[in-house]
Formats: C-alpha cells, sequence, structure tokens
C-alpha cells in the first residue's frame, strides 16, 4: 500500500485483504488500483470477513464468465445465502449464455440500462457498502473503490435496492427496449466502463 497525493494506493491484491479488514463500523476505506482485481474479488473477500449466509445486491454494466463462476461457487458454498443483481440489459445479446447461466442461480435479476458498480453485502452482523469504477470482469484499467459500513450509507443503499429489485418482481427479467439502446451497443466479455 501507499499514498500517492493524498490517495491510498492498492499494488497488489494480497494487501487488499488487509485494508479490507481496516473498515470498521461509521468507517470508510477508500483506495485505488491499477487494473489489479474485479469486483468479484473484492466480494470474496468482504463476504469471507461478513460470515456465511450472506445476502449479496449488486449493480453492473459488464460481468463475465470467471465472476459468475466465482459468484455461483460463493452460492453453493453457503457464503451467499441469496444473491440479487441489476444488470446492464446488453447482456443479452452480447453474452446470452453467460445470462442464462446467471439467471440460473441469481434469486432476483433486473436488467435495464445500467452503468452504476454498487455492491451491498449483508452478513448476520456486518453490513457492507461498495461503491466502485470497477465492473464484474478482470481489466487492465485504474479503478476506484470505496468500501463503508457506515449506516448512514448502507440503510439508503439497502432502501434502494429493495425498491428497485420490487419494480423487477412486479415486471420480466426481460429488458426494457424503450431506453433506445440498441442491441448492438452490447459489450464483449472483455470490455468494461
Amino acid at each position: 500500500l501507499s499514498f500517492t497525493n493524498g490517495m491510498l494506493c492498492c499494488t497488489s491484491p494480497d494487501l487488499l485483504a488487509d485494508l479490507l479488514c481496516k473498515v470498521k463500523e461509521n468507517e470508510t476505506v477508500v483506495w485505488i488500483t491499477q487494473g489489479l482485481l474485479s469486483m468479484h474479488h473484492i466480494i470474496e473477500l468482504l463476504v469471507g470477513m461478513a460470515g456465511d449466509g450472506c445476502v449479496l445486491h449488486f449493480t453492473t454494466w459488464s460481468i463475465n464468465e470467471d465472476a459468475a463462476r466465482a459468484l455461483y461457487l460463493m452460492k453453493e458454498k453457503g457464503s451467499i445465502a441469496q444473491i440479487h443483481a441489476i444488470i446492464d440489459h446488453r447482456i443479452l445479446s452480447g453474452a446470452a449464455p453467460l445470462y442464462h447461466f446467471i439467471h440460473s442461480f441469481f434469486d432476483r435479476l433486473q436488467l435495464e440500462a445500467c452503468h452504476a458498480k454498487m455492491v451491498l453485502i449483508t452478513g448476520r452482523e456486518t453490513t457492507y457498502a461498495v461503491f466502485s469504477s470497477a465492473n464484474m470482469n478482470q481489466n487492465n484499467r485504474i479503478e476506484n473503490t470505496i468500501v463503508t459500513q457506515s449506516p448512514n450509507t448502507v440503510n439508503p443503499l439497502r432502501q434502494w435496492f429493495e425498491n428497485k429489485l420490487h419494480e423487477a418482481d412486479t415486471r420480466s427479467t426481460e429488458p426494457d427496449r424503450r431506453n433506445g439502446l440498441a442491441d448492438d451497443d452490447a459489450p464483449s466479455d472483455s470490455h468494461s466502463s
């Protein structure tokens, strides 16, 4: 770990676990990485800290097979009890087999125009909120991440997810094409934003 211009820079994925252990109630940790990890790596570490049976909520613009398989394995092991997600609708045209795979084990899945990268991990005694530029795929870009346990952040995020996913419960998981985005705008598996 190093400080550059007052910002914490994580230079190794191994150091990330040490950094995340510093996130305590009412505290926030912010860092920057240079393509070292995907959002699913952060989720794995935080789920391990929160304990088995976590409930995972997340949004992402892009997800690849490695991330999906990591989530699947965490759910199979019981580390994650439930997965609720909002993913950009272009997964249907850009990665339909991947969509069918995640649809088979996610508890709730909403597809819509989504560029946000947010995560809520709810454990028995601990809840983490994560805001990041990192998608659920590997890339070599500079990414920033904020992790907090602050109730002032966790509680509104939990309410947002519940409200947004309640909308999905009343609709099909098929995307709403009225948003004007064309099918040929689909990201490739390696593309991120």
